[in-house]
């Protein structure tokens, strides 16, 4: 995935004369001349215009104002972008139909036209923006870029619960550091008192190194015991913080999950919790650790001699200032770590999900140049990132490093002077020495914090994606007769891009309705509209009387079946996925809703039966064997309003036959929509609806279709001629 630093060159040669006008922020393509003829052109969004560049050169400029409204105007086949200003409506650019979401979304973010936020050019600037075809960033305005300050705070919120935790861990913290500091006090009495007067007294001293001794002792017990918390801690965090992400992608709206790689979603769940994890055990409670160490110290040394106190910290600043020197690369470059991830693991996912294909045409070298292809892409935002940290590393530790040979040539001019005792200068260095470690952590903490915060902006980007249908307050649960009617539904999966329109249809109780048509035309989109996937862009669909939308999704789907046209199985046994429909069912049940579905031979002819292992979304199972299990988990689901979508195009004919004996059973007293091009197995059907491009073209009985002699019948002539050519060359080959 490209950044908004991939603008074309011909744009940022044409608003060159703009500069004063900042960057462009976003560009789609104006394809269309006002005519309707092809040309080159590109409509662009900077801080403070619009502009539009044909074949290379500025053609037109719009100012953005508060005064000034755009709109993406779809078409069929194309469309216009407006401007509107106080007096007049005029049009700045025309595109073909496939840009049209490119321009929906810039109108939709330019708005009014008021000049962009900060945070907003930041963005740009900083080239976190996903852009898609036409230069837009697909998900700019669903994906906000957060504030670091509220991540870190919202990831702090999940260390509620586990407070005690908390407290005990920072109270062992708490007494680790006041153990460390006893150490340079005993070393300064050790010298002073007894090494520098040459006045030892057995028993004194080894007392006091006994008390080192015990020291050190305790220290590590304590620290042994605070690691121990915080792994527990860090553990019960990101154990929540998975379940709540997990919790939240069952909400998920179906838009969203689609337009994501499947690397994308799983990466928020695994990687980025394991981040936030390592973060949370080594960097996250040992801050305050550090912080506190720092103040103490700082304070300490103050109070000892302020003059070796501020030559100690005097590198300090230059520290501060390399850290924020490279915050802003190292955000953008972990960013695009996070992205190029996510792109290889969904092109390894795609693989292997795919992998009888890409052997079957002998693909293997395209996939290895694609993989090849990403994983460079990543080398070398790795290699930047790691050739940066590691330069900054070593530069930190150079400038502490300094502030010690400070105090030591200052520390030896005051011991010379007489300011200053040895055993006093010993203990000073020893507090330099710790006091070094909080302020190269502090040094560390960009790198570590910067990881943190994007691994945490992404999951909980994915956690605020709720569900987009709504659910009333106060829900209908009637008792589902089957009544279903379609009024005047109008839906679109992307803006202007109608799937239905006008699709008005009445179904009574315990009727069958066969939808037929092309690909494309909309017979599953009825279906997943009635399932309540998505709502309706227009109209209203309703169950006995009462609209979808004031039911309990829980409850309606309840008491819908469905047999998909591509059936799902998950990885487990045969039995669980029959079973996956109603979690309480016995044995007794499976068995009998598989005897239903006719699974129930080819189940018990496995040497494990209903317990085989059906692997990875049931590729151990011929497609056959696997609508045959998902045809009984509906039937085991027993529902009021069944969905048939291509319910028998996985059988054989023979099997087919034995399916439809069984589904005349499970269909009776039921309400049946049934989706096929194969137009044989809709012969049950009570009325046939035949759709094009989400209209309604005819409806009526088998033979009331035949007899009008339109679109059905061209179908039906259409197979007869298939099915009669195949069996020819069947005759001719044997």
């Amino acid at each position: 995935m490209d950044t908004v630093r991939a603008c074309p060159a011909e744009i940022l040669s044409a608003i060159a004369a703009k500069a004063s006008e900042g960057e462009p922020l976003y560009w789609a393509a104006a394809d269309l001349t006002s005519s309707g003829h092809y040309q080159k052109g590109w409509l662009v969004a900077t801080p403070k215009a619009v502009h539009l560049i044909i074949d290379g050169r500025l053609s037109n400029s719009v100012e953005r104002t508060n005064a000034v409204q755009f709109e993406a105007r779809v078409m069929t086949g194309s469309g216009v972008f407006l401007v509107t200003g106080a007096h007049e409506s005029r049009a700045l650019a025309w595109f073909s139909r496939g840009h049209a979401p490119d321009h929906q979304r810039l109108a939709a973010v330019l708005g009014a036209g008021p000049p962009p936020s900060p945070r907003e050019q930041s963005a740009a600037a900083d080239g976190l923006l996903p852009v898609q075809r036409g230069g837009f960033a697909r998900d700019w305005v669903a994906e906000p870029l957060r504030n670091p300050r509220a991540t870190l705070i919202r990831l702090l919120a999940f260390l509620q619960p586990h407070s005690g935790s908390l407290a005990l861990a920072l109270g062992l913290f708490a007494v680790a550091n006041l153990l460390t500091l006893l150490i340079p006090q005993f070393m300064r009495i050790l010298i002073d008192d007894w090494l520098v007067p040459r006045n030892i007294e057995p028993v004194p001293v080894i007392g006091l190194i006994g008390a080192m001794a015990g020291t050190y002792i305790l220290r590590t017990l304590v620290v042994i015991g605070r690691n121990r918390t915080v792994a527990r801690l860090s553990g019960d965090l990101i154990h929540d913080l998975r379940q709540t992400v997990f919790a939240s992608l069952q909400q998920m709206p179906l838009r969203y999950i689609a337009d994501k790689p499947p690397g994308d979603v799983l990466n928020r769940v695994t990687v980025d919790t394991a981040n936030l994890r390592r973060f949370l055990q080594r960097w996250g409670t040992d801050g305050v650790s550090q912080i506190t160490l720092f103040l103490l110290l700082c304070a300490i040394t103050f109070s000892q001699d302020w003059r070796l106190a501020l030559l100690t910290v005097s590198t300090m600043p230059l520290v501060v200032l390399m850290a924020i020197a490279v915050w802003r690369i190292a955000r953008w470059m972990e960013r695009t770590h996070h992205r190029l991830h996510d792109r290889i693991g969904s092109l390894v996912h795609d693989t292997l999900a795919g992998i009888r294909v890409v052997k079957a045409f002998r693909q293997e070298p395209a996939e290895l140049a694609r993989y090849r292809h990403w994983t460079a892409r990543k080398y070398v935002i790795d290699v930047r990132n790691q050739k940066i940290w590691r330069t900054m590393g070593p530069s930190i530790d150079f400038a502490l490093r300094l502030g010690e040979l400070f105090v030591l040539l200052a520390g030896g001019a005051l011991v010379l002077a007489g300011e200053l005792t040895p055993g006093e200068l010993v203990q000073f260095a020893a507090y330099v020495v710790l006091l070094v470690e909080p302020m190269a952590w502090m040094g560390q903490v960009p790198q570590r914090l910067v990881e943190a915060l994007t691994s945490a902006e992404r999951i909980f980007e994915a956690m605020d994606q709720k569900d987009d249908l709504p659910v009333p307050p106060n829900p209908e649960r009637p008792d589902v007769q089957g009544g279903v009617n379609f009024e005047g539904v109008g839906f679109a999966y992307r803006p202007g891009e109608p799937v239905l329109d006008g699709f008005t249809l009445d179904i009574a109780p315990g009727e069958m309705i066969g939808l037929v048509g092309a690909s494309g035309a909309g017979k599953s989109t009825v279906a997943n509209l009635l399932l309540r996937l998505y709502d309706v862009s227009t109209g209203r669909i309703t169950v006995d009387g009462v609209d979808l939308r004031e039911l309990d999704p829980e409850v309606h789907r309840r008491h819908m079946g469905v047999v998909l046209q591509d059936p799902f199985l998950f990885s487990g046994t045969i039995a669980e996925n029959i079973g996956y429909a109603l979690p309480e069912a016995s044995r007794a049940d499976i068995v009998a809703a598989a005897g239903i579905a006719q699974a129930h031979d080819f189940i018990t002819a496995f040497p494990d039966g209903y317990d085989t292992l059906v692997g990875e979304r049931g590729q151990r199972l011929s497609g056959g064997e696997r609508q045959r299990i998902s045809i009984a988990r509906a039937v085991l689901h027993n529902p009021r309003i069944l969905i048939l979508d291509e319910a028998t195009s996985a059988l054989d004919l023979e099997t087919e036959a034995r399916i439809h004996t069984a589904l005349a059973a499970l269909t009776e007293g039921r309400t049946v929509i049934a989706i096929a091009h194969r137009l044989a197995t809709l012969s049950r059907a009570d009325r046939l609806v035949v759709l094009d491009r989400g209209r309604i073209l005819e409806t009526g009985t088998h033979r009331e279709l035949m007899e009008a002699r339109s679109r059905y019948w061209a179908m039906v002539q259409a197979q007869r001629v298939l099915a009669e050519s195949r069996t020819l060359s069947a005759i001719q080959e044997d």
